[in-house]
């Protein structure tokens, strides 16, 4: 996921410093099973502010999209995918 690997704090693409620290949770969450419906459901809370904060970023809604689909709420993963590729 190039998302996933290469965010740093403040990019070009809307992303704020704490959805990069989410992102790292999501990374770590798939290393710790046990703690993985927290960090899933804080990380979907900081992509649903980062999409508040930057609605004309593809990347921020990209990012929700792939929460929820790993939370497996596909419709409304399929919704924000589908908010991203209507801006990117």
């Amino acid at each position: 996921h190039r998302r996933l690997s290469g965010v740093g704090g403040g990019d070009s693409h809307g992303v704020s410093p704490g959805a990069a620290s989410a992102n790292f949770c999501f990374h770590s969450a798939l290393l710790f099973p046990q703690a993985r419906l927290n960090v899933v459901e804080d990380a979907i809370a900081v992509f649903v502010f980062n999409t508040e904060q930057h609605p004309d970023s593809w990347n921020v809604y990209d990012s929700l999209g792939e929460a929820y689909a790993d939370d497996r709420r596909y419709d409304l993963a399929v919704v924000n995918y589908r908010c991203s590729l209507a801006l990117n």
